[in-house]
């Protein structure tokens, strides 16, 4: 199998993970038969995938393509089915092991070079626009701008402040300052942590529903931030990688596609408190 590339060094890097592991499995079935063997590898297997497609989510959010729920249903699909092709060779053993792994890889093949592309302009506006802007006298990638305003005035100085944050890892991303990006990182880390605490709190004084549906987006998006911290702590993630092709992303995706949902949902309500 081979990967599709799409020039956003994370999920470049995922797929050809992904395409190491299915050229694996046919190389360890082929090698051994092993059907528990092979089974128990498909589910590491799905894992993998399971956490490329989240950390893909993440990105083409913040990218602004407006068919991501689709797209993530599709998600949803691939990995039911791969699962389904699992348990049949747990429980049936005249399936044939050659036609799961066929029909395992013609999915994936197909998902990544046609359902994929869809969103391939949208990161490459991206990675236009951000190349303008460093070409700026400003030389940011994030910048602050009122159609990012929810409403909410410490909510949004909280954005302003994260956003700050976030590009000042662009530029010491830039600088091979390892120290000085760790810690930053991790200063980031912190108030991002803080900053969804209040929010929760914020959200959930005016709709529970909404405020815990909120906190488990929180709950996901914390979870990809410390994987990505951890691959570059570990030196499997470039900084500028984790800068510039997730951190962006992830801020973006945050912002307008989770709270300025959100807290104009409840604008109404907040504007009759208000009277």
């Amino acid at each position: 199998m081979q990967a599709a590339h799409i020039g956003n060094s994370i999920l470049d890097e995922g797929h050809e993970a992904l395409a190491q592991q299915v050229n694996a499995l046919w190389d360890y079935w082929r090698h051994t038969g092993d059907r528990p063997s092979l089974i128990a590898a498909l589910n590491a297997f799905i894992g993998q995938l399971r956490h490329h497609f989240s950390l893909e989510e993440i990105i083409i959010r913040g990218a602004g393509f407006p068919a991501t729920d689709h797209h993530s249903e599709r998600h949803h699909t691939l990995l039911a089915t791969i699962a389904g092709v699992r348990n049949q060779l747990a429980i049936d053993s005249t399936l044939r092991l050659s036609e799961a792994m066929q029909d395992l890889e013609s999915l994936l093949c197909d998902h990544e070079l046609i359902e994929d592309s869809a969103y391939w302009p949208y990161l490459q506006r991206f990675a236009d626009h951000a190349k303008a802007m460093r070409n700026t006298r400003s030389g940011q990638i994030l910048q602050w701008h009122e159609t990012y305003l929810t409403g909410n005035i410490q909510i949004d100085s909280h954005h302003r402040s994260l956003m700050y944050h976030a590009e000042r890892l662009n530029r010491l991303a830039g600088q091979q300052a390892r120290h000085q990006f760790s810690h930053a990182m991790h200063e980031f880390r912190a108030l991002a942590a803080h900053h969804f605490r209040v929010e929760e709190s914020v959200l959930a004084e005016q709709d529970q529903d909404i405020g815990q549906t909120h906190r488990l987006a929180h709950v996901g998006l914390m979870r990809s931030l410390d994987a990505m911290i951890q691959r570059v702590e570990q030196g499997k993630l470039a900084p500028l990688s984790f800068a510039r092709d997730f951190l962006s992303f992830w801020m973006l995706n945050h912002i307008t596609e989770g709270d300025m949902k959100d807290f104009r949902r409840l604008a109404p309500t907040l504007a009759a408190q208000a009277l």
